[in-house]
């Protein structure tokens, strides 16, 4: 239901978009950026759940930004155990700078560092 409730929310949030401008794409590449308020802020990252990792959030860039949706696709391969991405959404809800921390670990490993840390830094006008 939550997933549901996020996807929708998002999809409210898409439908006053009139074009490729009101969205903002990140991944490892390209980790700064800026955007408008009510523009949807996407950031894309290789995950491969099949090994029990996944990107958690460890900062949500609240109250600047705030996580509509994050989901997984796999992969066109047909390939048990090929990774896929991990997509992560967020509306721009506020003008400011917001900083994005996702960590790549097995969520019930707490008590280890992460694999991998990525941070993002996105302004808001």
């Amino acid at each position: 239901m939550k997933r549901l409730v996020c996807s929708l929310g998002l999809a409210l949030a898409l439908a006053g978009c009139s074009s490729d401008d009101a969205t903002l794409n990140l991944d490892k590449t390209v980790t700064k950026g800026y955007c408008e308020r009510g523009n949807v802020v996407f950031i894309t990252l290789g995950s491969n759940p099949t090994t029990g990792y996944a990107w958690v959030i460890a900062k949500d860039g609240s109250p600047v930004l705030k996580l509509v949706s994050q989901k997984y696709t796999a992969p066109d391969t047909g390939l048990v155990g090929a990774g896929g991405t991990e997509e992560i959404a967020f509306i721009a809800e506020n003008p400011g700078s917001a900083k994005v921390s996702l960590e790549y670990r097995r969520p019930w490993e707490t008590d280890k560092p992460a694999a991998e840390t990525v941070e993002f830094e996105v302004g808001v006008r």
